[in-house]
């Protein structure tokens, strides 16, 4: 599947900054980005020296996520994305979990990467335990990876990981929403997102692809979790109702969610 049409590919791509409007240019983007990572790193020294004095020696501390440079440790944490693994990340900085754990808290505090926790249900099911993790901003991510246009991108292997990322930093942001978290079983059910609003559940799952289907999966979900609504956000272009509590969304319609009566504030 090729790049998603409308504006918000472009924002997807490479979010602007706060005092742009528009940002198509791909050297433009390229050079902000760069000069992004390098102003990111000098602007939290102060937090790094107050933070990091127990962190690894420091060849290590040079290559850890936090500098967001293009270090093999860097790329080593952006591929393990999805469910955190501190052991095979400890493996791959050649550390302890502990000082694994210790990475992630320092990219979590510094706000570049998010954590969704899981959400237990009282279920006679075993439950996902580890969180879900990605780079909150999806223009940091594609410059992390080498990815400079969106042609790259669509052909890409992390394409997906990078929507649903995007796509979950959007919801979050536009229904100001503090509590999330992500929901699965070892049976293979799962959701990327579950939220409450208005003392009710609603569950997003994130599908790149041009045609959203219902998933067995996410019927088990609205089962076992009493959701009054599941949304499968998707890049395309039309809202439609897949079942009677399954509604297609497309990433460009995300800002509207606000609008609508369920979201309103209580």
């Amino acid at each position: 599947m090729g790049a998603p049409p409308g504006p918000h590919r472009e924002n997807w791509r490479a979010p602007p900054p706060p005092h742009r409007e528009n940002w198509r240019s791909g050297a433009l983007f390229v050079a902000h980005r760069s000069e992004y990572t390098r102003y990111s790193s000098l602007a939290r020294r102060p937090y790094r020296e107050n933070r990091v004095s127990r962190a690894p020696p420091r060849p290590h501390r040079e290559n850890w996520p936090g500098e967001l440079g293009h270090s093999r440790c860097s790329r080593d944490f952006i591929h393990r994305l999805k469910l955190w693994n501190a052991r095979e990340f400890a493996r791959a900085i050649g550390r302890g979990e502990a000082a694994a754990r210790r990475h992630l808290d320092l990219v979590v505090g510094a706000f570049v990467v998010r954590t969704l926790p899981p959400w237990f249900e009282n279920l006679k099911k075993r439950q996902v335990r580890s969180p879900k993790i990605y780079v909150r901003d999806s223009g940091l991510l594609h410059t992390l990876l080498d990815i400079p246009s969106l042609q790259t991108l669509s052909g890409h292997p992390k394409i997906g990981a990078s929507f649903e990322g995007f796509a979950i930093e959007q919801i979050l942001s536009t229904l100001s929403l503090r509590e999330a978290y992500m929901w699965g079983t070892h049976g293979g059910a799962e959701l990327d997102l579950l939220v409450f609003c208005n003392a009710r559940r609603y569950g997003f799952e994130i599908q790149y692809t041009d045609a959203p289907r219902t998933t067995r999966s996410m019927r088990i979900a609205i089962s076992d979790l009493g959701l009054e609504r599941l949304f499968v956000v998707h890049p395309g272009e039309d809202c439609y109702l897949l079942d009677d509590a399954i509604e297609a969304l497309p990433v460009r319609c995300i800002p509207a969610l606000s609008r609508r009566p369920e979201f309103a504030a209580g």
